[in-house]
């Protein structure tokens, strides 16, 4: 683990579950070729309310839209 690497929730409670997984994970990068769809839900809600934020008065919800 390098200075830049942070120590989250998650990431401590993998290790917790499976060392090996963890390993996988977050020492070599390993990911599923998949995200569960819930996973790319979030994302997109996550980019429409950063968007919502980021514009002002009326072009708050084109730009939600559009993220």
């Amino acid at each position: 683990m390098t200075d830049l690497d942070t120590l989250t929730t998650t990431r401590k409670a993998t290790y917790r579950r499976c060392n090996c997984e963890h390993n996988y994970r977050y020492n070599m990068g390993y990911r599923g070729l998949v995200d569960a769809a819930a996973l790319r839900f979030g994302r997109l809600f996550h980019k429409a309310l950063e968007a919502w934020w980021g514009a002002t008065g009326e072009a708050r919800l084109d730009a939600a839209l559009r993220a």
